[in-house]
């Protein structure tokens, strides 16, 4: 089943403006970034609890970001 990371996107442009920009506050790759907003790898929970304190993400709004469902 694909996530679909599109609103955990538009979150990352807003506060940090690239992905690069995210990539390098959160310690990881840029590529590694793109393979997990891609789908093609997932977020462990410690990235998730970092993203949600960067970019000010409430605890019941997870699921909104992080475990929507592409249709």
């Amino acid at each position: 089943m694909k996530r679909d990371y599109s609103d955990l996107l538009a979150k990352i442009i807003l506060k940090y403006g690239t992905r690069n920009s995210f990539a390098k506050e959160m310690n990881v790759s840029l590529a590694t970034l793109i393979s997990r907003l891609s789908g093609k790898s997932d977020f462990t929970q410690k990235e998730i609890e970092k993203i949600c304190e960067l970019l000010e993400i409430d605890h019941e709004e997870i699921p909104m970001y992080f475990f929507k469902v592409l249709v």
